[in-house]
């Protein structure tokens, strides 16, 4: 059997601590239809979907939009507050998604954006 996507994305994490529930996440994730991508690959139209990082903490995601929404999700202008809303409601909607499947989330903002990151810890056994 071959490797899942989520294994060959993060093989390179193969020796962090967090590789195996990163893996996890990437195809449970992947298995329901979401775009996930490693945080640090290839800029371009394919990382607009879920921003995947292995951290000290965790499993870190972020929702990344398209290049023209994210360069105006600071302005003060109807499409930047667009913008901020569909980040928060696909954050949310990652998180809940996430819970629905048994893994530990919590919300953390980061940086200066204004819609959160989502760490995960673990998973549920049941």
């Amino acid at each position: 059997m071959g490797m899942t996507p989520g294994a060959l994305a993060l093989q390179r994490f193969d020796k962090d601590p967090h590789h195996a529930l990163g893996v996890a996440v990437w195809d449970d994730l992947c298995g329901h239809g979401m775009r996930v991508f490693e945080s640090d690959a290839a800029v371009g139209h394919e990382r607009t979907g879920i921003a995947l990082s292995l951290q000290r903490e965790g499993v870190m995601l972020m929702w990344q939009m398209g290049e023209r929404q994210e360069r105006g999700i600071y302005e003060d202008s109807l499409n930047g507050e667009r913008s901020r809303s569909v980040a928060a409601v696909m954050t949310g909607a990652v998180a809940g998604s996430l819970a629905a499947l048994g893994y530990h989330v919590h919300a953390e903002f980061v940086d200066k954006l204004p819609f959160p990151a989502l760490y995960v810890h673990g998973r549920s056994e049941k």
